[in-house]
């Protein structure tokens, strides 16, 4: 600031003292004085405080009275803000706004205030962005707003530093809105145990009581003509001893000796030293050498007194022990009922359900009656990945299998054993109930596992099986070859199996013999019967072991561990007992133990559970129709040749354990025994409580869980808005983190809002066994009416969707959405189900009824009857079963339709009642 002091000729005056003073209390003067040089003048520097608006300094000399000068300025702080675009916009919840918020600040003379920093702030949730941005030239600040997930009105709003009051407030709205939370099912359902599989709650959760149609049974299995009491006793007393010696003794550090085979020689020279002098003199013969496990079996001299035999072994100080080795029955009682083709015809319009299964299925014929076990598992999806590879050895310690069997020839090998002890397992021969006697022999132990017969007591005689060998009903499930168009398949379609024999042809077999089949099954020496050792070319990766026993027998726990200290996996059954007693093999705690589920995903009656349970597989259950049970592979003994049985136990239960950890192996070829049990134990599918318990272990075996190291795909969930006039789909949201969602700017009209999971990210929500809601009540959907200003909340909970009666009529026709399904249940007197169904646009469409769980007309599915009405209720098409892979017992129709409603209608065929799944598609 520059002033001059004058004189009254106006001519400059020198050394003149000036006083500066600002009226703003913050500002800043360089000099409170000055003084006039020669021509008069005086100079300070002024900084303004930060007042908005103007602001003066004055000057005054105090030797001239009055005399001052007044100097004004404006503050460049900003006087206003002025919104230039984007106000009152109409946007989507949680979206951006298409247009800019753009405002121009200018200062008290409305200049242009340039270089001003604006900050910026959303309400509700919103957010503006950047947060902060300094004006251009033209004094111009502009953001991109985008609103919160809450519906209605909204602000943002824009101010400058140090302009207390200045701002400019922008508005907008979602317009009519729709919103609301979505609530997820934690049962398992369709990520977790796929397509026509349900969770476990299904029952309790249908809106009538099906515990008629499911009734309690309970009690252990009862066997059928093809299998009855197995044999027992030998008939005579119990002359073979198993001989176990210390390990010291035997020149070993531990029980399992060192498999090298100058050490295997030592061994068995050292036990045979030790036995020499009672085999010498005659007190026991035949000796049985298994070094593996420091065990010898012998047989009493006839005529020698056993217990004096035991008790001088027994004296030994280098012998551990001396037991019994009895024959007893190792296959607990299960069902066998023979495989019916199904002959049931097909409509012309029938339509190939395959659309609900996501995966791969084979083309055997069987899988109809098979779809039911293996889709528990999650088996077609993990065919989509692996189908099983010939570089995995499965060895099967059980009663044999039948080589020429077609179903599970070409996957055999041929180095399999019989370990079962020669001779005749009764001493009087019995009537054989086609004719002639028996004295059950055997021919001893040999490189053929051909299970020779198949042989029960039905209290009076002997019956040969026209459904037997348990072990290639077992084979078939691990590994029956598939997708060659020929009778069932197995869980791999290609792999080795080795077949163990070391039970006879009664299912029974001794302690002893089991030993060596596992020691053999693993690749390690095993007593060949008659004094030396035989060892197979390799060890197998997996033994399968659909048998057990109460009896815990140091033998064949020493035979469980090496087999296991060699890197094999061992699964067994846990039994078919009824009890939370231990069976063995099962128990040991290297044994993975398997109990046995029905078609309903609950335990089947008669299978044990305990502290040493694993895991859960399908075992099937009779308990809701005449079949319920698992098909495989088995063998008619009368007329010698290749046939199918379904079976029930957790014989049946232990093999799908077993294929899938064989299908895991073959896409993991390093993986150790106990990586791999880890990961079968790690991916199955919690049905019990939270973590494992001793009912179902860790849970539902999955495989494609297991094949690709997941908990389930990947679930999004998806809402969808369809208009109630045309059935159309408006608009298709994500359900967000917090589990909200929001549709906005909706045009006045009616709507239904319905919400499903996809899988992978398909973007298919509305598939059956993936979880599906709708809002409304169980009755149905709910219409909600918006106007130009409507706001509605509409929460969903996604789970398996039931029907709610009464629906028994078109004018009760319960309301479904094109891609939508619903379940539900027929049970006299509600016999006839409707539902509704609005077309949108010209063309054709899908509509399909299958089961709810387990498989088209098995375990506990209605034989259904679809049909498709037009507006005014007149028959358009009706469908009675279908075409493979899902066959009979399933309907469906395909037809080409205009725009309009039309009903489904459901109903058994002939007086069938049951549970079943309608879903309507736009897609095959």
């Amino acid at each position: 600031l520059v002033l001059r002091v004058t004189d009254v000729k106006n001519r400059g005056v020198a050394n003149v003292t000036v006083s500066w003073s600002a009226s703003d209390a913050d500002a800043r003067l360089s000099a409170s004085t000055s003084t006039t040089d020669a021509q008069g003048q005086a100079t300070v520097q002024w900084t303004l405080g930060a007042a908005a608006g103007r602001q003066t300094v004055t000057a005054s000399v105090a030797s001239i009275a009055g005399a001052k000068a007044v100097f004004q300025a404006i503050n460049g702080v900003a006087a206003k803000i002025l919104i230039v675009s984007g106000d009152n916009q109409v946007g989507d919840a949680g979206a951006a706004l298409p247009t800019p918020l753009v405002v121009k600040v200018t200062d008290a003379l409305d200049r242009a205030a340039a270089n001003l920093s604006v900050s910026w702030t959303a309400s509700g949730g919103g957010s503006v962005s950047p947060a902060s941005v300094t004006t251009d030239a033209q004094g111009q600040a502009s953001v991109t707003w985008t609103l919160s997930n809450s519906p209605g009105a909204q602000s943002a709003e824009a101010t400058t530093a140090g302009s207390s009051g200045v701002q400019a407030v922008f508005r907008a709205s979602n317009g009519a809105t729709i919103s609301g939370g979505v609530t997820v099912d934690g049962a398992p359902l369709g990520n977790l145990t796929p397509a026509s599989v349900a969770n476990a709650s299904l029952m309790a959760r249908m809106s009538r009581s099906t515990a008629a149609s499911i009734g309690s049974a309970r009690g252990v299995l009862h066997s059928t003509s093809a299998t009855g009491e197995r044999l027992r006793t030998t008939g005579a007393p119990v002359r073979r001893l198993i001989v176990e010696f210390k390990p010291g003794a035997m020149g070993v550090s531990g029980r399992v000796a060192n498999a090298g085979a100058s050490a295997i020689q030592s061994v068995m020279n050292s036990m045979a030293a030790s036995l020499s002098p009672l085999t010498g003199a005659g007190v026991v013969r035949s000796p049985e050498y298994s070094p593996m496990i420091l065990a010898t079996r012998v047989t009493v001299t006839d005529g020698g007194d056993v217990a004096a035999a035991m008790a001088r072994l027994s004296a030994n100080a280098d012998v551990a022990s001396v037991t019994l080795d009895e024959i007893v029955p190792m296959l607990e009682d299960y069902v066998a009922t023979e495989y019916v083709p199904i002959t049931k015809g097909t409509a012309a319009t029938a339509l190939a359900i395959g659309g609900a299964v996501p995966g791969l299925l084979p083309n055997d014929p069987l899988l109809v009656t098979q779809y039911w076990h293996y889709n528990m598992i999650d088996m077609p999806r993990a065919w989509a990945t692996a189908t099983g590879s010939a570089s995995v050895l499965v060895a099967i310690v059980d009663n044999g299998i039948r080589p020429t069997h077609p179903g599970n020839a070409a996957n055999l090998t041929s180095d399999g054993y019989n370990f079962v002890t020669g001779g005749n397992r009764l001493t009087t021969a019995q009537p054989v109930c086609t004719g002639g006697t028996t004295l059950l022999p055997e021919a001893g132990p040999g490189p053929d596992p051909t299970l020779p017969d198949d042989l029960a007591f039905n209290g009076t005689c002997w019956s040969r099986s026209t459904l037997g060998n348990h072990g290639g009903h077992v084979a078939g499930t691990i590994g029956g070859v598939g997708n060659d168009g020929i009778g069932g398949t197995g869980i791999n379609w290609t792999v080795r199996i080795r077949a163990v024999r070391g039970l006879d042809i009664t299912g029974s077999g001794s302690f002893f013999d089991i030993a060596q089949g596992v020691l053999y099954a693993a690749g390690l020496p095993a007593s060949n019967g008659a004094g030396g050792t035989v060892t197979a070319p390799s060890r197998a990766a997996l033994i399968n072991m659909s048998l057990g026993g109460s009896s815990n027998t140091t033998v064949l726990s020493s035979a469980v561990t090496a087999a296991t200290n060699a890197g094999t996996l061992i699964v067994a059954s846990a039994g078919n007992s009824e009890t939370n007693s231990p069976s063995y093999p099962a128990a040991y705690p290297e044994v993975i133990s398997v109990v046995a589920l029905g078609p309903d995903m609950q335990l089947a009656a008669y299978t044990n559970v305990g502290t040493t349970v694993s895991l859960a597989a399908p075992g099937g259950s009779f308990r809701f129709a005449s079949t319920g049970g698992v098909v495989s592979s088995t063998w008619n003994y009368q007329t010698s040749t290749a046939n199918y049985a379904y079976y029930q136990g957790t014989s049946m239960a232990a093999p799908h354990v077993t294929g899938v950890a064989a299908l895991v192996l073959g896409a993991n070829p390093g993986m150790t025994g106990a990586q791999l049990r880890a990961r079968l134990q790690s991916t199955a599918v919690d049905l019990g409580p939270p973590g494992r318990d001793d009912r179902f272990g860790y849970g539902l075996l999955n495989a494609n869980n297991a094949l690709k190291n997941t908990i389930g795909p990947r679930a999004d969930s998806y809402v969808r808005l369809v208009e109630s006039l045309t059935g159309s789909t408006v608009k298709t949201t994500p359900v967000r983190a917090d589990g909200s969602y929001a549709f906005s700017r909706l045009a006045p009209g009616s709507y239904y809002v319905f919400a499903g999971q996809d899988e992978n990210s398909d973007l298919a929500t509305g598939v059956p066994g993936r979880r599906w809601g709708w809002f409304g009540s169980p009755a149905g959907p709910q219409l909600i009416q918006l106007n130009a200003t409507t706001n509605a909340v509409a929460t969903i909970h996604l789970g398996l969707p039931v029907e709610s009666e009464p629906n028994n009529s078109i004018a009760q026709a319960m309301r479904i959405p094109m891609n939508g399904y619903v379940t539900g249940q027929l049970a006299t007197p509600d016999v006839t189900d409707y539902y509704a169904v609005t077309i949108s646009a010209a063309g054709t469409y899908y509509f399909e009824t299958t089961g709810v769980v387990g498989s088209c007309g098995y375990g506990i599915e209605l034989d259904s009857v679809l049909g498709l009405l037009d507006n005014a209720g007149a028959v358009l098409v009706s469908n009675d079963d279908t075409v493979f892979p899902s066959s009979a017992f399933c309907s469906a129709i395909s037809m080409a339709l205009t725009p309009g409603t039309y009903y489904l209608r459901v109903t058994g065929s002939g007086s069938s009642t049951g549970q079943y799944r309608v879903w309507a598609r736009s897609t095959p």
